[in-house]
């Protein structure tokens, strides 16, 4: 596979989950996570 599309999708994957893991907090996913 050529590196650069490696590099693109590790990027693209990091900053999804950062993304994803704001939103989460944002409306406060994590704590009804823990508590169910």
């Amino acid at each position: 596979m050529d590196k650069n599309l490696v590099f693109y999708m590790n990027a693209l994957r990091t900053s999804f989950m950062q993304y994803y893991k704001e939103k989460m907090d944002e409306i406060g996913y994590q704590k009804v996570f823990i508590i169910s």
